[in-house]
C-alpha cells in the first residue's frame, strides 16, 4: 500500500533545496509546476487514515458463591425453610449439571464422554424429591428439639383448649400447670402417651373429654455429605428428610462415586459412629423399590465411597452406559438392570472386551451361559444386532393386485408366486416378465418368463430360488411418454412452465375434440376453422438417403364450436407427439375502455368504439370541458404489462448501468410488471387541430386528467426547505429557489429542471458560465438534483498515480536542464 503523504510535507522535502540553489528562471519554471502539481494533488480524494481499534476487554469471571449452611437447629418458619430447601435444591442440580458435563469431556480439550447408568435422575429437573413436609404426623416421627407440637383438648364438660408449644434445645415441653415433660428422642406416640398421663391430672381426659396432638412446624436436622459427593459439606434438611432425599440435595454421587454402596453412619447409645444402613440405589432405580430410603436423624453422616467395579454396555440392551455390579453379581445381572435385550438383539453370542495386560481381550459368551459368566471391572460389553439378510424369500412386483414378499417354501414356482399375489391386472403385459436372479458368484441374471404360456399350461412352470424377483410389466408403464400437446385459445393448458405447458397423455383414438375438452374447452377468441396440426417427420426406413428438408406434416382442420364429431374431425385420429394449435379469430377484440376525470362534464370510464380513438374524441364524449378546467396542465397516464422477457431486458440494462466500471450513483430499481407512465401532452393545441399528430390514439387503460388550475409551485430536492409556494407570473426559477431557502452545498445547479402540470420536463440550459432556467408555469414542479459522489475505482487511483509520476519525472528532468545552464 502506498504511504499518505501530505501536500505540505511533499512541498517541504522536495522543492526547497531546489527553491534554495536556483536561479530567476528556474524559479519561475518550478513555481509553475508547483502549482501543477497542487492541481493534480486537488483531483486526488482526501483518503481518511486508518482508524486503529482498542482491544476487546475480556470478561472477568466472578467468582461463584459458596454455600453457607446455618448452623442454627432451632426453630425456623415454614415459608423460610421451603425457599431454603429449594434454594438448596437448585444449587445442587445445578452443580450436578455442571460436573457430569466437566466429566463427561473427552481426554485432553474435550475428556470422554460416559453415560452412567442413574446419574440422569439427580440431574432431571422434572424429578422433585424434595421432602413433602405438609402431611400428616407420621407413625413412629421421633421427636426433638425444635419441633412444635399442637395440643387439642375437647370434649362436652369443658370448651375446647388449644396448646401450642415448641420442644426446648433441653429436649423439653414446658405446659402450663402441668410442669416440664421430657419428650426428645420419643416417637410421636410414646410422648402422647407422656403428655396424655400428665393432662389427665388436670382434665377429665377419658371422663368425657378427650386429647390429640400433632405436629406444627418441623424441625431442622444437619445433615454431612462426604466422599464422592458432587456437593460435599453440611445440608439443613427438614427432620422428615430421607436418604433419598439428601441425595437429591446434595447432587448425588460423581463420575466416580458409587450408587450401590452409600453408607448412612449414625452415631449409636455408646457414642461410637457405625454404618447404619448401607443403600444400594439400584434397587430404586430398577425396581421402584424404597426399602432403604429410611429416615434421617440429627448429625447423621452419608458417605459415598468410589465404586468398585464398573462395566459398559455399547449395544443390544434397552439401556446402554456404565453399569456397577456388587461382588457375585453375574452378566445375567447386568443386562437385567440395562432392561433385558433389545428385539433384534443376536442372542447366541455376546462379545467381551476384557482388559489384560497386554492389551484388550476379546471373549465370546453363550447365551446359557449369562446366568455364569462373571464379568470384571473394566470390561466392555457388545451385543450385535441380528444379519441383516432375507432367508426363504421370494418378491413379486409390478402389474399384479398384491407385490410384495412372499415365503419360498409355500410359494416355489411363478405360477404359485402369481396366484398367491391374487393374478395379474388387467394392464399386466403377460407376453414378457422378468426374474432377476442372483448367482452364486454374486452377479445377476435376467430370465425371460412368458407367463401367458405358463398360466395357461402351455410351458413347463420355472421353480423359483431364494431371493428371487419376478417382475410383471405393465403396457400403461410401457407407454409412458407418448403425449400430445396443445396450444393457442384453450382455457386449461397443462404444465407450470414453458416447457411442459400443453402436454397431455396420448390415448388409442384420441381425436382433436377429446384433446380440447381435456384442455379445458377453447376460448371466446377461439377460431374453430383455424385448427392447425404439426405431426413429427416419421420414417419406417433407416435408410439415411431418404434424410430430406421435411420437419413435419401439417394439418389443417375445422370443428364446430359445440365440440360435435364432424365428419372430418372423426376421421382423424391423433398420433403420439401432435402438437394442435388453435389460432385466435381475426375478428375478435376483448373490450378496451380509457378513463377520463378532473374537470370535464361528465368524467367515468369510455369504451373505445374505434381502433384510433383519440384524445380530442374521449374529451367530446365527456362532454367538454368545464370552466374551470386548467387545459395547460392536463396529463395522460397510459398503463402497460410488460411481458417476462421484456422485464428482464429492462432489468439487465439497469443493472449494467448502475454497476458500470465508473460506480455510477445511480441505484437500479426492480422493474415492474405493470408499470404506470406520464406522457406530456398539450390538450390546449390537440383540441385546437383535433385528429393530428398531436392528438395521440388512446389505448386500453388509459387514464386522461384535466386539473383545475392550480396557482402554487412545488420545490423539491437539494434545497434548504423544500416547500411550496404561490404561483407569480413572470418570475423564474431563482426567485422559488430563494423562497425555499436557497440551493445546499450539494446543490448541482446547472441540472436543476422544471416538471410542468401536463407531464413535460424542462432542463436548465447553459451559456458561457450562465445558467438559463426554464419557465416556471402554474401547477409546476422545480426539481434540484443532488451531488453525488462515485466510489472510486483502483483503475482511477492507478491512472492518479499515473499522472503524479508523469509529473514527478518531468520535474526531475527540469531540474536536470537547470542545473546544466
Amino acid at each position: 500500500m502506498l504511504p499518505f503523504v501530505r501536500p505540505s510535507v511533499f512541498r517541504t522535502f522536495l522543492f526547497v533545496p531546489l527553491l534554495q540553489s536556483a536561479s530567476t528562471l528556474k524559479l519561475t519554471l518550478i513555481s509553475g509546476f508547483l502549482l501543477f502539481t497542487q492541481l493534480v494533488w486537488a483531483q486526488i480524494p482526501q483518503l481518511p487514515y486508518p482508524s486503529s481499534s482498542l482491544p476487546a476487554n475480556f470478561p472477568i469471571q466472578q467468582q461463584q458463591p459458596t454455600l453457607v449452611n446455618p448452623g442454627n437447629t432451632n426453630q425456623v418458619d415454614n415459608a423460610q425453610q421451603r425457599q431454603y430447601i429449594q434454594d438448596q435444591r437448585a444449587k445442587a442440580r445445578e452443580d450436578s449439571v455442571r460436573l457430569l458435563r466437566a466429566n463427561t469431556e473427552e481426554p485432553g480439550t474435550k475428556e470422554q464422554k460416559i453415560k452412567i447408568f442413574g446419574a440422569d435422575i439427580f440431574s432431571n429437573k422434572s424429578l422433585d424429591i424434595a421432602p413433602i413436609t405438609n402431611i400428616p404426623t407420621p407413625k413412629g416421627y421421633i421427636l426433638g428439639a425444635g419441633d412444635q407440637l399442637i395440643i387439642n383438648v375437647y370434649g362436652d364438660l369443658y370448651r375446647d383448649i388449644n396448646i401450642q408449644k415448641t420442644i426446648t434445645p433441653e429436649g423439653i415441653l414446658q405446659l402450663e400447670q402441668v410442669g416440664p415433660i421430657f419428650v426428645n428422642g420419643l416417637t410421636i406416640e410414646a410422648a402422647t402417651e407422656r403428655i396424655r398421663a400428665k393432662l389427665a391430672r388436670i382434665y377429665p381426659i377419658g371422663r368425657g373429654m378427650d386429647m390429640s396432638i400433632r405436629i406444627g412446624n418441623i424441625r431442622s436436622i444437619r445433615i454431612n455429605f462426604i466422599g464422592e459427593v458432587v456437593n460435599p459439606g453440611t445440608y439443613n434438611l427438614p427432620s422428615l428428610a430421607t436418604v433419598m432425599n439428601a441425595l437429591y440435595f446434595s447432587g448425588g454421587p460423581t463420575a466416580s462415586g458409587s450408587f450401590r454402596t452409600i453408607n448412612l453412619i449414625r452415631r449409636n447409645r455408646s457414642g461410637q459412629d457405625t454404618v447404619f444402613r448401607t443403600i444400594d440405589l439400584y434397587k430404586y432405580l430398577t425396581k421402584g423399590l424404597r426399602m432403604s430410603d429410611i429416615s434421617l436423624k440429627d448429625d447423621d453422616v452419608i458417605q459415598i465411597p468410589p465404586y468398585r467395579s464398573r462395566v459398559e454396555l455399547t449395544s443390544g440392551v434397552k439401556k446402554t452406559g456404565y453399569f456397577e455390579l456388587l461382588p457375585g453379581e453375574k452378566l445375567g445381572d447386568l443386562v437385567a438392570y440395562a432392561g433385558g435385550l433389545v428385539e433384534d438383539a443376536y442372542r447366541p453370542t455376546i462379545t467381551i472386551q476384557r482388559i489384560t495386560p497386554n492389551g484388550r481381550k476379546f471373549i465370546d459368551v453363550r447365551e446359557e451361559e449369562m446366568n455364569t459368566f462373571e464379568v470384571m471391572n473394566g470390561d466392555r460389553v457388545g451385543i450385535n444386532r441380528v444379519p441383516e439378510r432375507e432367508e426363504n424369500m421370494v418378491v413379486v412386483s409390478g402389474a399384479v393386485y398384491m407385490p410384495g414378499s412372499y415365503p419360498l417354501d409355500r410359494n416355489p414356482t411363478v405360477k404359485d408366486l402369481i396366484r398367491r399375489a391374487e393374478g395379474p391386472k388387467r394392464d399386466a403385459f403377460l407376453g414378457r416378465a422378468a426374474i432377476h436372479r442372483q448367482k452364486d458368484d454374486l452377479t445377476e441374471e435376467l430370465i425371460p418368463v412368458n407367463l401367458t404360456r405358463i398360466l395357461n399350461g402351455k410351458d413347463t412352470n420355472i421353480v423359483l430360488k431364494p431371493l428371487d424377483r419376478l417382475e410383471v410389466a405393465s403396457v400403461t408403464q410401457l407407454r409412458e411418454g407418448m403425449t400430445v400437446r396443445i396450444l393457442g385459445e384453450v382455457n386449461t393448458p397443462k404444465g407450470d412452465s414453458a416447457e411442459t405447458n400443453g402436454y397431455y397423455p396420448w390415448f388409442e383414438g384420441m381425436t382433436v375434440e377429446d384433446l380440447i375438452i381435456t384442455a379445458g374447452n377453447l376460448r371466446a377468441a377461439a377460431s374453430p376453422n383455424h385448427i392447425e396440426v404439426i405431426r413429427p417427420k416419421r420414417l419406417d426406413s433407416d435408410d439415411p438417403k431418404l434424410i430430406n428438408s421435411t420437419l413435419a406434416e401439417t394439418f389443417t382442420l375445422s370443428i364446430s364450436r359445440d365440440l360435435r364429431l364432424t365428419d372430418e374431425a372423426s376421421k382423424f385420429q391423433l398420433k403420439p407427439y401432435d402438437v394442435v394449435y388453435v389460432r385466435a379469430s381475426p375478428n375478435f377484440e376483448n373490450n378496451q375502455a380509457a378513463k377520463v376525470e378532473g374537470q370535464v362534464r361528465t368524467p367515468g370510464d369510455y369504451g373505445l368504439v374505434d381502433r384510433d380513438e383519440r384524445i380530442s374524441d374521449l374529451i367530446k364524449r365527456a362532454g367538454g370541458l368545464t370552466a374551470y378546467a386548467y387545459v395547460e396542465g392536463a396529463s395522460l397516464i397510459r398503463r402497460t404489462k410488460l411481458t417476462k422477457a421484456e422485464i428482464d431486458q429492462q432489468q439487465k440494462t439497469l443493472n449494467t448501468i448502475s454497476n458500470d466500471g465508473r460506480k455510477s450513483a445511480l441505484q437500479a430499481d426492480v422493474v415492474a410488471e405493470n408499470k404506470e407512465e406520464a406522457i406530456g401532452i398539450d390538450l390546449k393545441k390537440i383540441l385546437e387541430k383535433p385528429h393530428t399528430d398531436i392528438d395521440l390514439i388512446l389505448q386500453d387503460g388509459d387514464l386522461l386528467t384535466v386539473p383545475k388550475f392550480n396557482p402554487t409551485i412545488k420545490i423539491e430536492g437539494e434545497v434548504q426547505l423544500p416547500t411550496t409556494t404561490r404561483y407569480t407570473k413572470n418570475v423564474g426559477v431563482g426567485e422559488y429557489i430563494s423562497r425555499a431557502g436557497g440551493f445546499t452545498s450539494r446543490s448541482v445547479k446547472k441540472r436543476t429542471y422544471v416538471i410542468y402540470a401536463n407531464g413535460y420536463a424542462k432542463k436548465t440550459k447553459r451559456f458561457l458560465f450562465f445558467n438559463s432556467y426554464p419557465e416556471v408555469r402554474p401547477g409546476s414542479r422545480i426539481i434540484v438534483p443532488v451531488r453525488t459522489q462515485a466510489d472510486i475505482t483502483a483503475a482511477q487511483v492507478m491512472g492518479v498515480i499515473g499522472t503524479i509520476g508523469g509529473s514527478l519525472s518531468g520535474l526531475l528532468g527540469i531540474y536536470a536542464i537547470l542545473r546544466t545552464l
